[in-house]
């Protein structure tokens, strides 16, 4: 495939929702939230963007985008440590030494070790684009170098773009990462699965989810069931046609038969869909949920189970206010409820920030019982750029955003009423 363009770190295309990849979700909080606003890097240069987060049982490690230096014209990948009463690790730049754009980062927990992963641009020919990988401990200090991500498919060493990073704790002391990837056989972008050890490095070959040709599959998502099945959602454009959002589940020794991708039933009411946000609850029901926003003109925001609890498909609603544009959702499920994020555009740039609490009715899911959205204070205009929302358990959540502006990342802890 040929080099594509270089990144733009703003573009809406590099943002994907960031839903809680830590700890398991319902783990009680450990001190009291505070209330305010919360800048995330105070001191740091402008712009920032792409905030993600994930819980690790005792305080939240997030990481986002700044400007590598004032004139780079680079972005780095910031790091820190925020407990729920405010206080902050000083802030770390993970790409330290890297000489390329890097962007769109992604972060998990797996037992007492965190991984941030990142999509690099280095203006390169023929292929620009990879991921690099940094593990650090609970603390936030680094204590082992980035690392380019070097794959291997079909048992040999894989040479191509790679972009769009999403993390999952594997359940098993490791990591797994879902991806886009180049191609050649099929002239398009495809999405990928590799597993990765506890410090990122991978094992294994990476897999191929659904080779399709005249289909560029992107901005995937990625959750791991208790009993360590992957599910994956993506986005698929082809050549010709609506966009469609399809998942697939994938054992941990590979996909095997009768994991067949399938399409959401809600295109039938929104015709086209797109984004996609995906997740597992972590009890013993394991029921699976996604989201999507699609429609033409207005769009709305739709939530569907995929998997009730005992393998059928269960209901689907949607959220947000039919007739405005809510776009760019995301979604966590818990053991005590779950919710939903998505932004409602204003205008150009500007949108309001919304998430709305859920609960998954019956054993296997009959019911989606939804409580009331929820319009997240932010201060300012939101910009379209992915947001990030992640559970802490005993109904206390986290939400970041970038602002638009002087485009700043920040973050607030919220109530939310689980009906």
């Amino acid at each position: 495939m040929r080099r594509l363009l270089p990144l733009l770190p703003f573009a809406i295309l590099t943002g994907c929702p960031a839903p809680d990849g830590g700890a398991p979700a319902g783990q009680d909080v450990v001190c009291d939230p505070i209330s305010e606003r919360i800048e995330l890097d105070a001191d740091g240069p402008d712009p920032q963007a792409h905030p993600t987060a994930a819980w690790d049982g005792g305080a939240l490690q997030v990481a986002w985008n700044g400007p590598r230096d004032p004139d780079s014209g680079q972005f780095a990948v910031r790091h820190t440590v925020l407990a729920c009463d405010g206080a902050m690790q000083a802030v770390q730049v993970l790409d330290d030494g890297a000489a390329t754009n890097n962007v769109d980062p992604a972060v998990a927990v797996s037992g007492d070790r965190v991984l941030v992963a990142w999509q690099a641009d280095s203006g390169a020919e023929p292929y620009n684009l990879s991921i690099a990988t940094r593990p650090l401990p609970l603390s936030g200090d680094p204590d082992r170098p980035w690392a380019p991500l070097e794959m291997r498919r079909a048992d040999a060493p894989y040479a191509g773009n790679a972009w769009m990073p999403r993390l999952a704790d594997d359940g098993g002391g490791g990591f797994v990462l879902a991806g886009s990837r180049g191609i050649d056989a099929v002239g398009r972008f495809q999405g990928f699965l590799q597993d990765l050890d506890v410090d990122g490095a991978p094992f294994g070959d990476s897999q191929d989810l659904a080779l399709t040709f005249e289909v560029s599959q992107l901005e995937p998502a990625v959750a791991v069931a208790p009993d360590r099945t992957r599910i994956i959602g993506w986005e698929e454009r082809p050549d010709e046609g609506d966009n469609r959002v399809v998942w697939r589940t994938v054992q941990p020794d590979g996909i095997g038969p009768g994991t067949e991708p399938e399409g959401l039933l809600a295109e039938q009411e929104l015709g086209i869909l797109e984004r996609v946000g995906v997740a597992v609850e972590p009890t013993e029901r394991g029921a699976v949920a996604m989201v999507a926003h699609g429609g033409s003109g207005a769009l709305d925001v739709t939530l569907e189970v995929i998997d009730r609890g005992d393998g059928a498909r269960g209901p689907r609603v949607l959220l947000g206010d039919g007739g405005a544009v809510d776009h760019t959702p995301g979604l966590v499920l818990g053991a005590d409820g779950g919710a939903a994020i998505w932004h409602r555009q204003l205008s150009g740039l500007a949108n309001e920030l919304w998430v709305q609490p859920f609960r998954l009715e019956g054993d296997p899911v009959a019911e989606i019982a939804l409580g009331e959205p929820v319009r997240i204070d932010a201060e300012a205009d939101v910009a379209p750029y992915a947001p990030t929302l992640v559970s802490m358990g005993n109904g206390w959540w986290f939400v970041a955003w970038s602002e638009t502006g002087t485009f700043r990342v920040a973050g607030r802890f919220v109530r939310l009423e689980v009906p």
